[in-house]
């Protein structure tokens, strides 16, 4: 199983007991805070004080208007 990203809640104890027991290749952890930004499944993940945001990395360029004279159901799809 390849997994690119993976997203985990835990504290420090378990985290270290992990890195102990973990005997494959694995990207290098990564903790979310206010002064460090995640990249995940193409989306940027941001912490402030009280709130984490979730936002499509540029998913708002790819939006386009329809042509409802052209083949609409292709143009949706694409």
């Amino acid at each position: 199983m390849q997994t690119d990203n993976t997203v985990i809640l835990r504290d420090e104890k378990f985290s270290d007991r992990e890195t102990d027991v973990i005997t494959f290749k694995s990207k290098e952890k990564v903790r979310l805070d206010k002064k460090t930004t995640l990249t995940f499944n193409g989306c940027t993940i941001v912490r402030n004080d009280d709130t984490i945001t979730v936002q499509p990395k540029e998913q708002g360029k790819k939006i386009l208007l329809i042509n409802i004279r052209g083949d609409v159901k292709q143009q949706y799809l694409k």
